[in-house]
């Protein structure tokens, strides 16, 4: 099933598409065909279209599904021939894989929930349970456990590019937030805060006052670019940011750029970054107001797209994950393709 919005924007969101003008966005409801075992299932990531020569296909998408308490992992492809790959278990005995990034190599990052630790760090709605960040490379039997900073209590990864650079999170065993970066072969990752000097990398704490790992996520090009949200002091709002690391080790020497400045009770996060500079995201708000050029704030919240000039166009009623160079992305069990 399908339908299609038009948003109004001045955006150079692909060089297969016009720089400014009205834009058509096709969105799809997956058939009950791509739903692993007829479990719910979420959608939270795209690699890039296939051309075949006369038209652009849909990028493979990954996602989870659930069925009997159980989180399993999945790659959709849609051409030439659909088919659905599930992911090789977690080595945990409770089953709960989350992919969050997939390249155009076929390689999938994301993280898999451990079993209960009875000494947990008492944190609301946290429900005692460690996270690991993996890899999995096309066609492999397993996942592979990205190795995590010494004083590392949750690794969360987020994103990949072609190169293998692998963006994420950990949080200490006080709860800070530190962002990562892995380059192959993975001996270890490269924690960095205070990214292009704007804040705590990716510290959200003040907005959820729980621990969620969807709200704490980082995105790689495959320029070396990195984009995520930090919080500003105080916590009333998120700031959207991009910073071009390049061959370099991140840190707060690097100049970063804010696409999105901070608004009053506003929070915007980043959930993917394309080749072209794009940046796609969710809105939302904790209070009500109104943000600065965008729809009125909502409990519902909208998504998306800004390029790094800071011009923003919004999407109502919609929330993405993941964009690849065709402007493709994904909603939930939806995906949603730019008109060619």
């Amino acid at each position: 099933m399908g339908r299609s919005v038009s948003v109004d924007l001045d955006l150079v969101d692909a060089t297969i598409v016009p720089s400014s003008g009205t834009k058509s966005y096709t969105l799809t409801t997956l058939t009950p065909l791509n739903s692993p075992n007829g479990g719910y299932f979420y959608l939270n990531g795209i690699a890039n279209g296939v051309n075949d020569g006369t038209s652009m296909h849909m990028g493979n998408v990954i996602g989870s599904y659930f069925v009997d308490d159980a989180l399993t992992g999945f790659i959709e492809s849609f051409y030439p021939n659909p088919s659905v790959t599930i992911l090789p278990n977690s080595p945990e005995v409770y089953q709960w894989v989350t992919p969050t990034g997939i390249n155009n190599l076929g390689q999938v990052v994301g993280y898999y929930q451990q079993d209960f630790d009875p000494n947990a760090p008492n944190i609301p709605n946290y429900g005692g349970n460690k996270f690991s960040g993996f890899l999995y490379n096309k066609g492999a039997a397993s996942l592979i456990t990205l190795p995590a900073p010494s004083d590392a209590y949750v690794t969360l990864a987020y994103s990949i590019n072609d190169a293998g650079w692998i963006a994420g999170v950990y949080f200490d065993t006080n709860f800070t937030s530190h962002c990562l970066l892995y380059k192959p072969p993975y001996n270890a990752p490269i924690s960095f805060d205070f990214i292009g000097g704007i804040a705590n990398c990716s510290d959200l704490s003040a907005f959820k006052g729980i621990f969620d790992p969807g709200y704490y996520t980082l995105s790689i090009n495959g320029l070396g670019q990195i984009a995520g949200t930090v919080e500003t002091t105080g916590g009333s709002s998120g700031v959207a940011f991009v910073d071009d690391i390049e061959g370099d080790e991140p840190g707060a020497s690097n100049a970063a750029t804010v696409v999105i400045p901070a608004a009053a009770n506003s929070f915007y996060f980043v959930t993917g970054l394309n080749n072209n500079g794009l940046v796609a995201g969710d809105f939302e708000c904790p209070l009500a107001g109104f943000s600065a050029g965008g729809p009125p704030c909502t409990l519902s919240g909208y998504a998306f797209l800004v390029d790094q000039n800071g011009v923003m166009a919004p999407f109502v009623g919609m929330g993405f994950n993941g964009i690849n160079d065709e402007v493709q992305m994904t909603d939930g069990n939806i995906t949603i393709d730019s008109q060619h």
